[in-house]
Parts: structure tokens; sequence; C-alpha cells
């Protein structure tokens, strides 16, 4: 059976001709499978806890992917894993999920429930084994004075689809960080949408991508400031190579009631070859006045001068895109606070390439 998914809806759409108002894939399976984390490897704090109890309100989370998501994970009735981390306690979770399933259609969710004055660092770790589609929804409430961050990597094998949906809701003075990192995947498509409820809530992403040969990446961001002083900061950073394409759409939207709100976004690409397609599209929508709002984009490829200079010390060509490309992903590889996890992105990226797919 094949279906017609659109997602990664631009909140505001533009000139239907320009193609980008949202992303359209085929996608081809039998049945639905919905998954448990038990399928993959997990790793949980004490202070974590899984439980049944789902929260209504979960139902109301925006979801970067758009409404699909919800109508996909209805029909494959996936029962969502939930997790709580009790008020004022520090944790730790590491999922490591493998998707295979070929002429199915894998869907999961996962629930986190951060309770007040909490810490809570999330890892999840992405890859795939043959042919197929699978679908992962993380909803998350961040409350008051809470801090969460979302650290999750990409290496999805060829011939798979994955589309990965992030919702999050931030009450008063709460936190939350989104570390993306894409390494590999033929078909992937990120949508996450973070909805600033709460005073003084923030919000903090980072991405780093490398996207070759004739691979796709789809990434759409949504922040929606909606409580009093807000904060919000974007940050991209990317290569295209060989026949790569890429779509970012960034979107800043200052609704009614968030005073005083800062909203800001960049994204830096690195074209690497002349057959890559990129498409950029920053978008800052306001109904409030008293706030600040700035997106850019910075697209280009290797100045001659600098390919001039590094030759003549001894670098060749090859090397050194080679070494601008690394520096794009070792950049957003820093931020991560996990030193096991940090070095062993740090040698796939600085090792051989061959060892990105595991």
């Amino acid at each position: 059976m094949s279906t017609q998914l659109r997602v990664n809806p631009l909140p505001s759409p533009t000139w239907r001709w320009l193609k980008l108002n949202d992303a359209v894939t085929e996608v081809d399976f039998t049945k639905y499978v919905a998954l448990q984390t038990t399928d993959g490897h997990l790793e949980l704090s004490e202070n974590l806890h899984e439980h049944t109890k789902r929260l209504e309100e979960y139902d109301e989370y925006e979801d970067g992917l758009g409404e699909v998501t919800r109508k996909i994970l209805k029909d494959a009735e996936v029962l969502p894993d939930c997790f709580e981390l009790e008020k004022a306690h520090q944790a730790e979770a590491k999922f490591q999920m493998t998707f295979q399933g070929e002429n199915s259609l894998l869907t999961e969710e996962l629930d986190f429930l951060v309770k007040e004055d909490s810490d809570l660092t999330i890892y999840m770790d992405f890859a795939s084994k043959g042919k197929g589609q699978a679908l992962l929804s993380t909803k998350i409430k961040v409350e008051k004075n809470a801090r969460v961050r979302l650290v999750q990597i990409h290496r999805i094998g060829e011939d798979f689809q994955f589309f990965n949906n992030v919702s999050t809701r931030v009450e008063d003075f709460g936190n939350f960080e989104l570390i993306h990192i894409f390494l590999t995947g033929n078909k992937v498509y990120i949508g996450a949408c973070t909805e600033l409820f709460g005073k003084e809530s923030n919000l903090k992403i980072d991405t780093g991508y490398q996207v070759k040969g004739s691979d796709l990446l789809d990434i759409n961001y949504v922040a929606r400031h909606k409580g009093y002083k807000t904060n919000s900061e974007i940050t991209v950073n990317g290569v295209l190579k060989d026949q790569a394409k890429k779509t970012f759409r960034g979107t800043i939207d200052f609704i009614y009631g968030s005073d005083k709100a800062i909203g800001n976004e960049v994204e830096d690409v690195l074209l690497l070859d002349q057959g890559v397609t990129n498409k950029t599209v920053p978008v800052i929508l306001c109904e409030e006045e008293d706030v600040q709002g700035n997106h850019g984009a910075t697209i280009g490829r290797i100045g001659e001068d600098l390919i001039y200079y590094l030759s003549s010390r001894g670098m060749k060509e090859e090397e050194i895109y080679k070494m601008m490309a690394q520096g794009r992903l070792m950049t957003t590889i820093h931020l991560i606070e996990n030193e096991e996890i940090r070095k062993e992105l740090t040698e796939l990226v600085l090792g051989k390439e061959e060892e990105l797919v595991p």
C-alpha cells in the first residue's frame, strides 16, 4: 500500500509554486507496527519512572511534523511510553533505537513529564536496517523552573524514511534545549514545535548536519512565544555534498501576550558541490509590538582565498573540504554534556566516513 504523506507544514504558507509550504513523500507499507521502547536499548536513572498515566493535555500539543502525526499514531493504535521525573530531581535517559521492518510503518510515542525544579537529559540514538519507514513522536511537558535537554542523533541507513516529531510545552522559567545531529539518512523529516507558555521560559535549538549522496533532509522548527519575556534561539549549521537536498523551515511566532519576548534564528550552510539543492525559509510572525525578532542565513561555498591559503600550506583541496565539513558538525557535537557520547561522535566524525552507519 502506497500512501502520500504531507509533513512539516509552514505555519504561514507562502506562494505554492515555491513548493516550500510542506514536504510531500510516498510511504509504502502494508501494516502498522506499534513499537515499544523495549524494542531498543533503554537506560534510565532511578529517579525517572515509567508509568501508564498519560496527560490528556498532550493531545493539545502542536506537532512539528503536522497533524498527520496524530492521525498515524491513532490509526496504528499506539500506546505511548510515559516517563515522569519527580519534583526537584535530576535524571538522565538513553534510548538506542534501530528500526527494522520492510512493508511496515513503525510507530512509537514517548511522553515525558518533568516536574517543577527538575533537570532531565534525554539521549536518543536512531539507526535502521534494511528498507522501511518509521515515525517517532516525543512529547515533553517542562514544568516551572525545570530544565530539559533532548539530544537526538540521526544515523539512519539507506532505503529508509524516518519521521521525527517533537512537541514541547514550557511553563514559567522553564528551559528546553534541543540538539539535533544528522550524520546519515536516505530521507529524514524532522519537525519540532515548542510552545513557550510560561513567563520567561526559554528555548534553545542547536543543529548540525551533513547531507551527501542523493539523501534528503527536511527540517521544520516552530517556536511559539505565548508567555511574557520568553526567549528562543535557533542555530543550524550544515554541509551539503554531491546531489544532496535539504530544506530548513524556521518559524518564530510572537503571539499576542508575548510582550518583551526575544527570538533569534540563523542558519549557516556550506555547499561543497554544484549538484546540491538547498532551501532555507526563515520566518518571523508577530502579533505583539514590544518584541525582538531576528533571522538570517549564510549560504555559500568555501572562498577561493581560503582554499589558496590552505593549499599553500600543504593541504589538498579534498582535505580542505573535509575539514570544513567536520567543523560544522563538531560545533554542535561539542555541546553534548555526556563525555562518553561526545567522544564516540567525535571519533565517528573525525574518523572514517564509512563508520558513520553502525
